[in-house]
C-alpha cells in the first residue's frame, strides 16, 4: 500500500458488493505493514467470483484491479434420471441428467459395466452451457441395453455415479441348442434348455416326438429356474430309445420352441417276435425270421443244434437293418436239418436267444422189395418191408389185391420205426397161397411194393 497511512480505510469487494467480514472461522482481512491480505477459509463454490480492494484516506481513494477466486470441485447430481419402467423391445429409451462441477466433468454412459458408443446404437449428447447430459436408445435391445445402467461423472478433483436398471421385455429366446442324450437301459436321461425371457415364461412346455406334450409323473420329473428348464426321465428303457425332446417357451410376448433332440438308451437285444416251428416236406424251402431289437444293433447268428451256420453250409442269412429283422433261409431240407434252430443275438450289453424246432417231412418210401417165400403146410410165413417217410407211413398189406386184415391166422406186425412184418400162421394149402403186397401212405404220399 503507497500513501500516507493516517486514517487508511481498507474495503474488499466480491462481485461488486462489499465485503463483511462476519467471523474469523470464514475470511479473515489482515493488514502486515504496507500489505493487506483477504483470507477466504475452506473456500465453497459459493465464495467464487470477481475480487477487488478500495484503500481511502483523507486524500483520497484507491482501486485495485478485479482477480478471478476460482473454486474447484468434483462432480455433482444436480438431477438424475427417474427410475425406469420396463420397456418392449425397439421402444425408444430416453435418458437425461444435470452435473456440475468445476472444471467441467466428463460424463460416459455405461451399460454392465461396458461404456456406450454411436456402435452400440445409442445417441449421447451434452449441452454443456447448462451441464445437461443426455443418452438415447432409439430401438432398445435386450442383448445389448439390458441391465445397470452407469452414469459416470469425472474432473480432476474426483468422480461420481449413478446406476438405474434399464428392463426391455422381449418374446422368449432359448439361448443354447438342446443336446442329444445317450444312456444305458436304466440310467436316467436330462435334457436341459436355457432359455432368455423378459417378462418371465407363463408356461414351459416339453412335447415328445410329434407335439405328444410331457406331462410329469413317477418316471418323469420337470424342474425350471428363471433362466433353465429341465427334463429328467427316470430308468430309461430300450423302448425309448429314438424318441425326440423338445421345449416351447411363452410368455405374454410370444413363445419359442426349441430344436429337437434325441434320446439314444443303449440295451442288450430284445426279441420282438421270434422264430417259429416249422415242418417242411425234404427238398423244401425252410425260412425262419425274428425281430431283434437293441442299441447299438445286435450281432445275430443262426445255429442248428447248438451249431452255428455258416454260408459253406448252403444256407441263406439275411438281415433288413431298418426294420431289425433276421432271417435264416435253408433252399431245401433235408433229414440232417432236423432239430433245433436258434437265433442268438448279441452285442455289448448283453445277449439273447429263441429257439424252435424244425422237422423234415417226407414222402413214404420202400427200403426194398417183399421176398417169394416157400414154406410147408403147418408153418409160419413171415413178409418183411422196409419202410421209410415222415410222418411215419401207414401200411395195408394185400393179398391177391385185396386188403387184409389182422385176425387169427394173419397178423401185421410193426418190428421197428423203419420195419414192417406180415405173419401168416399155421400156412395151409391152398388157402394160404397167393400173391401177397403192401402199400405206404402218409399225407405226402403213398407207395406200393412188389407182390411176392
Amino acid at each position: 500500500i503507497a500513501g500516507d497511512k493516517p486514517k487508511l480505510q481498507e474495503t474488499g469487494f466480491k462481485d461488486e458488493e462489499e465485503i463483511v467480514v462476519t467471523t474469523v472461522e470464514e475470511q479473515e482481512m489482515i493488514e502486515v505493514e504496507d500489505t493487506v491480505t483477504l483470507i477466504i477459509k475452506s473456500a465453497k463454490p459459493q465464495n467464487a467470483g470477481n475480487f477487488h480492494a478500495q484503500l481511502i484516506n483523507d486524500a483520497g481513494e484507491a482501486t485495485s484491479n478485479k482477480a478471478i477466486l476460482t473454486v474447484n470441485r468434483g462432480p455433482v447430481f444436480v438431477k438424475v434420471p427417474e427410475p425406469l419402467a420396463p420397456v418392449n423391445k425397439e421402444e425408444t429409451v430416453k435418458l437425461e441428467c444435470i452435473v456440475d462441477g468445476t472444471p467441467k466433468p466428463t460424463v460416459s454412459w455405461l451399460i454392465n459395466g461396458k461404456e456406450l458408443t454411436v456402435k452400440d446404437g445409442v445417441q449421447i449428447e451434452k449441452d454443456v452451457n447448462n451441464n445437461k447430459y443426455t443418452l438415447t436408445i432409439p430401438k432398445a435391445n435386450p442383448a445389448v441395453h439390458s441391465g445397470t445402467i452407469t452414469i459416470k461423472a469425472t474432473n480432476p478433483i474426483g468422480s461420481v455415479q449413478h446406476e438405474l436398471k434399464l428392463d426391455i421385455l422381449d418374446v422368449p429366446k432359448v439361448a443354447a441348442k438342446l443336446e442329444n442324450v445317450s444312456v444305458n437301459e436304466g440310467q436316467d436321461a436330462v435334457f436341459v434348455a436355457k432359455f432368455i425371457s423378459n417378462p418371465a415364461p407363463t408356461k414351459i412346455i416339453w412335447l415328445k416326438n410329434d407335439g405328444e406334450e410331457v406331462v410329469a409323473s413317477e418316471s418323469i420329473e420337470i424342474t425350471s429356474t428363471t433362466d433353465e428348464t429341465t427334463l429328467k426321465l427316470i430308468g430309461c428303457k430300450a423302448t425309448d430309445s429314438g424318441s425326440s425332446y423338445q421345449v416351447k417357451i411363452i410368455n405374454q410376448l410370444g413363445e419359442a420352441i426349441s430344436n429337437k433332440a434325441t434320446l439314444n438308451v443303449s440295451s442288450g437285444p430284445v426279441f420282438i417276435t421270434e422264430p417259429t416251428e416249422q415242418k417242411v416236406l425234404k427238398d423244401k424251402e425252410a425260412k425262419f425270421e425274428c425281430v431283434v431289437r437293441s442299441n447299438p444293433k445286435p450281432n445275430v447268428i443262426w445255429l442248428l443244434n447248438d451249431k452255428e451256420f455258416t454260408t459253406r453250409d448252403g444256407v441263406r442269412m439275411e438281415k433288413d437293418v431298418a426294420k431289425d429283422k433276421y432271417t435264416l433261409v435253408l433252399p431245401k431240407v433235408t433229414p440232417a436239418h432236423v432239430g433245433k434252430i436258434t437265433a442268438r443275438a448279441t452285442n455289448e450289453f448283453g445277449t439273447a436267444e429263441r429257439s424252435c424246432e424244425l422237422d423234415v417231412l417226407d414222402a413214404p418210401k420202400l427200403g426194398g422189395k417183399l421176398e417169394n417165400i416157400t414154406v410147408n403146410e403147418g408153418e409160419t410165413a413171415k413178409f418183411v418191408l422196409k419202410i421209410s417217410g415222415k410222418p411215419r407211413p401207414t401200411v395195408k398189406w394185400f393179398k391177391d389185391d385185396v386188403e387184409l386184415e389182422a385176425n387169427e391166422s394173419i397178423e401185421i406186425v410193426d418190428v421197428s420205426e423203419d420195419e414192417v412184418a406180415l405173419i401168416i400162421k399155421s400156412c395151409k394149402s391152398p388157402e394160404s397161397m397167393g400173391n401177397y403186397s403192401a402199400k405206404i401212405i402218409n399225407e405226402f404220399g403213398e407207395s406200393a411194393s412188389n407182390k411176392a
